[in-house]
């Protein structure tokens, strides 16, 4: 873990952070503000915005609004958090240290389950999927040298257990680490 935190605990890493906070602050607040035009609403308030506008219109029509269900265009299109760019840029150049999901939301300050919804939603899988394929393809790369054994390759890429990371290439390649590379290195005819 010290690692880990070590490289998160970057300056500029910590004033994005503070940013990300006050964003997330910001977007709660409205959440918060957008579940109490909702229920002034649904009360039989009246719309005073162009949001409390079509707000009515949906509930009208029978549209159930829900605050955390509400995609607003911001939402689509924005970037990863730093947070997840951070992790990303991590993972792409040390693939092989020893990540894991609950010390990099300790060394962020989050709960593991923030940061694992968070990473899913802007890179569109699961950290440890995300984290396994560039192991795997860290592990291709240094197959391809001959003088490493294939022990000494899965340690390199991160996987403290040669047995587990011939399973988890094989079901990744459909061949194991010894025919993959004899596969790689033969000439073909």
């Amino acid at each position: 873990m010290s690692a880990i935190a070590n490289l998160l605990r970057l300056p500029q890493y910590a004033r994005n952070l503070g940013r990300l906070r006050q964003v997330t602050a910001v977007v709660v607040r409205h959440a918060d503000s957008q579940a109490a035009q909702i229920q002034r609403l649904k009360e039989g308030g009246s719309p005073s915005s162009p949001i409390d506008i079509d707000l009515t219109a949906r509930l009208r029509n029978g549209v159930a609004v829900s605050p955390d269900k509400e995609r607003h265009p911001a939402d689509t299109a924005s970037p990863p958090p730093m947070l997840i760019r951070v992790i990303r840029q991590l993972v792409d150049e040390r693939p092989e240290l020893a990540f894991t999901e609950k010390d990099i939301a300790a060394a962020a300050r989050t709960s593991p389950n923030y940061l694992s919804a968070l990473f899913r939603r802007h890179v569109g899988q699961c950290f440890s999927d995300y984290l396994g394929e560039k192991r795997l393809s860290l592990a291709k790369d240094l197959l391809r040298d001959l003088t490493l054994s294939i022990n000494e390759v899965s340690r390199k890429a991160g996987y403290d257990d040669p047995g587990y990371f011939a399973r988890r290439f094989r079901q990744k390649t459909g061949l194991s680490p010894r025919d993959w590379r004899l596969r790689r290195l033969t000439p073909r005819k």
